[in-house]
């Protein structure tokens, strides 16, 4: 679910799925993710896939910003769950 969240979010950004600075972005997303996750885990707050695939796609486009690709807001998960928790655990 992660990897289709992630091609459709770049699928409306109009961006390819080839395009080398993606490499960096998904590097850093990995790590921001499963540091989060991690944390999301032991405070038992998500459970299932759907919500890891949010989750992840909010850490990837903060890994997108570094290298100039801005994501518009509305593209992202409003589940308030996510923000709130985001918003609280990401520095």
């Amino acid at each position: 679910m992660m990897e289709k969240a992630q091609y459709e979010l770049l699928r409306r950004l109009n961006i390819s799925l080839t395009d080398p600075r993606l490499r960096m972005a998904r590097e850093q997303a990995l790590e921001l993710f499963e540091t989060i996750w991690s944390l999301a885990i032991r405070k038992g707050i998500f459970e299932n896939e759907q919500e890891a695939a949010s989750l992840y796609l909010h850490c990837f486009t903060r890994g997108l910003s570094p290298i100039g690709i801005e994501v518009p807001q509305d593209l992202l998960s409003k589940d308030e769950k996510i923000v709130r928790f985001l918003k609280e655990n990401l520095p």
